[in-house]
């Protein structure tokens, strides 16, 4: 509990969550930071598709596809 009042109190110092009311409530600002991270996490995670093909991403999609299965077994 108390690392979590810590964390919670870290929120609310850098303005993206408010606890005054007993009740924790993430803040315009805390919904922006986690847009943010959202669409940076996004972006990081597709670039290394970016220089592939249609055709290449097609042949990778499979061989998940197949991987995915192979480890179902």
């Amino acid at each position: 509990r108390e690392a979590h009042a810590e964390d919670v109190g870290e929120l609310a110092r850098r303005g993206w969550a408010d606890d005054a009311s007993g009740k924790i409530q993430i803040t315009s600002a805390g919904k922006q930071v986690r847009a943010d991270v959202e669409a940076e996490t996004e972006r990081l995670f597709f670039a290394p598709w970016s220089c592939l093909n249609e055709s290449e991403l097609d042949e990778l999609a499979s061989l998940a596809g197949q991987l995915r299965d192979g480890l179902k077994k």
